[in-house]
């Protein structure tokens, strides 16, 4: 005996072959809304199943109960024309026909069915006349969504709900009246593809000439100091050079060069250089140097004050290095307890606390008078 419908309904939790009208049949497409399914055969056939509350089974069915095995759904365009693909929504189905014409049905309380003569929801295929004359190849719409999409010959275009901008168009609304043209921010390029959430949409561009995955007219396209004329070709503006524009020129020399900034500093942008410690000038060509003072704790010799013999006595104002008296001195670091001094001739210093090995001179001794240090017999790299 046939069971009721109230008695079939329940979830399936294996996969279960699914016959239409008990017929060898080949799906070539198969869309599904929130709850119902729609599929299209090998013969241009239409079939549904699944939830029929708002007519989206499309069987004109006034009782729009629950239909809990596949339907031949009623249609034929006529006129040699045949169903070429099919689309659904939250709780509406959209056939296009061969010819570029859409037919819709089931929910329409936003304007889904592109239909703006029709305000309620509609049980039977009705002509979407918004789309009419827009030779339609494609029509995107999730199953959570009240709005869709529109690839047309014309570009893409939108209907219905848009109560959060996912039009991208910069305002929110329903558009039941007016298609709205859905277009690429960007010039030289195209819409490919569009996927409608609930509440967002998710756009994939194209475009034939792009700058290392920028679109030419992107303000960043050749690091922004280029032009792209061809597919990764960037023609750098003066000052600027690289692949993609990125390296300024300081001086003569761009930030590519070892010996941009005198082969002392970064070149920032053109003719800005940002010098290394110990180096000034505009193209870091001056090389900063001067005699050692040093001022506060020195139980460790790390003032590198000999003073004549008491190498560890402190000072509460800054005095000269004896042991450095008479050389010039280019780069300074103090340590916990200890310092590096580097004089302008390239020689390189340590003295002080060494608990750690970081006076660098092979050895844990404290030193109150500084030692040479590196690899290099006491010269810096």
């Amino acid at each position: 005996a046939m069971k009721k419908a109230s008695e079939r309904l329940g979830i399936v939790y294996t996969p279960t072959e699914i016959k239409l009208n008990n017929v060898p049949r080949t799906c070539v497409d198969i869309v599904s809304g929130a709850n119902h399914m729609l599929v299209l055969d090998n013969k241009n056939q239409l079939f549904a199943w699944g939830s029929n509350v708002k007519g989206q089974i499309g069987i004109n069915d006034a009782q729009r109960g629950p239909v809990l095995s596949p339907v031949l759904v009623p249609f034929s365009p006529g006129n040699g024309q045949f169903v070429s693909s099919i689309a659904a929504s939250v709780e509406s189905s959209f056939a296009i026909v061969s010819n570029g014409s859409v037919y819709s049905w089931g929910g329409n309380s936003q304007g889904e069915l592109a239909n703006p003569n029709i305000a309620d929801d509609v049980g039977a295929p009705t002509r979407a006349t918004l789309l009419a004359g827009m030779n339609v190849s494609y029509i995107s719409s999730g199953f959570h969504a009240f709005n869709a999409y529109a690839r047309t010959e014309s570009g893409w275009f939108g209907w219905g709900n848009n109560a959060y901008g996912q039009f991208g168009l910069g305002i929110t609304g329903t558009h039941k009246s007016a298609l709205k043209p859905i277009a690429s921010p960007y010039s030289n390029s195209s819409i490919a593809i569009v996927s409608s959430g609930r509440t967002h949409s998710l756009y994939l561009i194209e475009s034939n000439i792009m700058c290392y995955s920028l679109f030419s007219n992107d303000p960043l396209v050749c690091s922004g100091h280029g032009t792209c004329t061809a597919s990764d070709t960037c023609n750098c503006e003066s000052g600027y050079s690289g692949y993609d524009c990125s390296f300024p020129r300081c001086g003569t020399a761009y930030a590519n060069d070892p010996m941009v900034c005198s082969g002392h500093g970064q070149c920032l942008t053109v003719d800005i250089c940002l010098c290394h410690q110990g180096y000034s000038g505009v193209n870091c060509e001056i090389k900063d140097e001067g005699y050692l003072f040093a001022s506060g704790d020195n139980s460790l010799g790390q003032l590198v004050d000999d003073n004549f013999g008491l190498p560890t006595i402190s000072r509460l104002i800054p005095v000269q290095s004896q042991v450095f008296a008479r050389s010039k001195v280019h780069l300074v670091a103090g340590g916990q307890s200890h310092s590096l001094i580097l004089l302008s001739n390239g020689t390189l210093y340590s003295v002080g606390l060494n608990n750690y090995g970081q006076l660098g001179d092979g050895s844990l001794t404290n030193r109150v008078l500084p030692v040479p240090i590196g690899p290099f017999g006491g010269k810096a790299a």
